[in-house]
């Protein structure tokens, strides 16, 4: 019996090992984007955001990376991703609006956060995506001083 078991210990081992590792394979990868150099208030909304979202990838096993580095918006990098976060601005050049565009159009997810939502004013590109929209704060307090008005009802630039 000992013998046995002494030839199963291997085995066991690494099946335990190879099951473990599949268990922490990562479900998705997200990517942060925010500025060191932002409003006082704005950087410390990023820096508690990318705590809070560190804590929530580990118990969620997904990948939680930030930068301050606007470049990182290309093509290239985005691909490893399926979410982008703007935590404190946006991108900063028409060579990277493109690159988030063509990011949506594949299929890429986005949350825009405060002012980094609406911060492109040049194309206001990503409220002209079908189906996609862009609340502000003022539109979701407005249901509530306007009756019968639901939020579903705003889209961006009204």
């Amino acid at each position: 019996m000992k013998r046995c078991f002494a030839c199963l210990a291997p085995l066991l081992a690494v099946l335990l090992l190879a099951v473990a590792g599949v268990a922490q394979q990562p479900r998705f990868r997200v990517l942060a984007f925010h500025s060191p150099t932002a409003e006082l208030d704005h950087v410390q909304f990023a820096e508690s955001a990318l705590k809070f979202f560190g804590v929530l990838a580990e118990k969620d096993s997904f990948i939680f990376d930030s930068t301050t580095d606007w470049a990182d918006l290309n093509p290239s990098n985005l691909k490893k991703y399926q979410i982008v976060v703007w935590l404190t601005d946006s991108p900063a050049n028409a060579e990277q609006r493109l690159a988030f565009q063509q990011y949506m159009e594949g299929g890429g997810a986005w949350l825009g956060f405060h002012a980094a939502g609406y911060n492109d004013k040049d194309t206001n590109w990503p409220c002209r995506v079908p189906g996609r929209r862009r609340i502000s704060y003022q539109q979701l307090a407005t249901p509530a001083r306007e009756p019968g008005r639901r939020r579903s009802d705003f889209s961006c630039g009204r």
